[in-house]
């Protein structure tokens, strides 16, 4: 029960002061040490004096105890009591958790709900992440040891960081290459990625036009830019302007576009001229479809010129896992994606469970525990008696009545002053006071 006036005072007539509710014995002994000696005439500080050695002081406080404040300071923190003594926790502690069904326990809720709900969110959030990082394991071994790069081992020694790549999709590199190649005598070879195999073959035998590489003329500068500038939307001036990436792979300019802007590299790819083979690229194909290497050949042909190209496209069907296992690159994305997909969902789920608990628990916490507020009423100064006859018989009076009127016991009477500065000034002289009475 609360209650205002012109003074200020605080009685604890029939309530128990949370500083006397202890369960630590030297606490206890001391407390005791403490009423017995101010029942006997002396002061608090000479009783916590007897009891804890004054170890420690200031020039005004003199009887000061290091022991006194190590086992308050025991007490009023979180805790576990352990043969009569205070501890505090430790890591190994089980402060309960989450269950799907029926009740929990709640060591904490005497902290408040937030300690509770706080310890408990840990622990589910550690086996959400935990269930994770297995669903997760798959993925990570999966584009790690199906990575094609021959250099792994060494770029992983000089930078260690570089892993995080290799867990990754980036690490298997392309599904398709297409290697060139061009001789005027002698035979060519070309050759695809270990496991990969070649799934078409273009070749040209004679008066060959364009080539494997960009030409010098085609070539962007170092800042990327292109010689020329575009007269239409689909042809340059002069020069080439369009700049992109040739099918195997370099970035050069063409004088030529698309209608969806695209640049066409018909002057630079190899291309059959006036006097080519009419029958090289079926022999090419007989040779190399489906093989991983293969070697063509020259021949005598009447042209004034000679000269073989040939480039073939390169398909890898299958990655190897672990050393063992053969997977198609579509059924391993597959598979990888449903995990993650499978791992967002259980971080989802755990979200929602995690929220419909606290829910649960803030609920049963403000229907089964009760704050001070909840049982406390504020009576205004204009209710009270115009002139009681002193602090003590109007407390005495608001315990009557309030115990007549509720049927329940009145634990606390507090009065608060009103905010005047002489009614301050004059609590603080009687304060001042006071101490100057308890030190002489």
């Amino acid at each position: 029960t609360t209650g205002k006036s012109l003074a200020s005072r605080r009685f604890g007539r029939g309530a128990s002061s949370p500083r006397t509710q202890t369960d630590d014995p030297e606490l206890q002994r001391g407390l005791h040490n403490s009423r017995t000696a101010h029942t006997m005439g002396g002061g608090s500080r000479a009783s916590v004096g007897r009891r804890y050695a004054p170890d420690c002081g200031t020039k005004h406080n003199k009887f000061l105890s290091r022991a006194a404040a190590v086992a308050t300071r025991r007490y009023y923190r979180p805790g576990k009591t352990i043969e009569g003594e205070r501890h505090p926790f430790s890591m190994c502690d089980d402060f309960g958790c989450h269950a799907i069904r029926g009740l929990e326990r709640r060591p904490l809720i005497k902290y408040g709900v937030g300690a509770d709900l706080y310890f408990k969110g840990l622990k589910a959030l550690s086996c959400i992440f935990l269930l994770v990082s297995i669903l997760s394991l798959p993925c990570i071994l999966s584009t790690y040891t199906a990575s094609m790069d021959s250099n792994r081992d060494a770029v992983l020694q000089q930078q260690p960081p570089q892993f995080f790549y290799y867990a990754s999709l980036g690490a298997w590199g392309s599904a398709t290459t297409v290697p060139c190649g061009e001789v005027t005598e002698g035979s060519l070879e070309l050759a695809c990625p270990a496991g990969a195999t070649m799934k078409d073959v273009q070749a040209y035998y004679g008066d060959v036009q364009g080539s494997c590489t960009c030409p010098e003329t085609h070539k962007p500068d170092l800042n990327g830019a292109c010689p020329g500038s575009p007269q239409s939307k689909t042809r340059c001036g002069g020069k080439p302007c369009f700049s992109g990436t040739t099918q195997f792979g370099e970035a050069c300019c063409a004088s030529y576009a698309r209608e969806d802007g695209r640049p066409d590299f018909r002057d630079v790819e190899p291309a059959s001229g006036e006097c080519a083979s009419s029958s090289i690229e079926q022999v090419a194909q007989d040779l190399c479809l489906g093989q991983r290497r293969c070697s063509l050949s020259t021949m005598p042909l009447n042209c004034s010129s000679t000269r073989l190209v040939a480039y073939a496209t390169c398909v890898e069907p299958n990655l190897r896992i672990l050393g063992a296992i053969r997977a198609s690159r579509a059924a391993t994305s597959q598979v990888l994606s449903w995990l993650d997909a499978l791992g967002a969902a259980l971080l989802l789920a755990g979200g929602l469970f995690l929220s419909t608990r606290e829910r649960r628990a803030q609920l049963q916490y403000g229907r089964y525990v009760r704050c001070s507020s909840a049982y406390t009423v504020a009576i205004s100064p204009s209710s009270l008696p115009k002139r009681p006859k002193s602090l003590d018989a109007l407390d005495e009076g608001l315990r009557n009545h309030f115990a007549r009127v509720l049927e329940a016991k009145v634990v606390d009477v507090n009065f608060f002053c009103e905010y005047t500065r002489r009614t301050i000034k004059l609590w603080r002289q009687r304060g001042a006071l006071a101490l100057g009475g308890g030190a002489a």
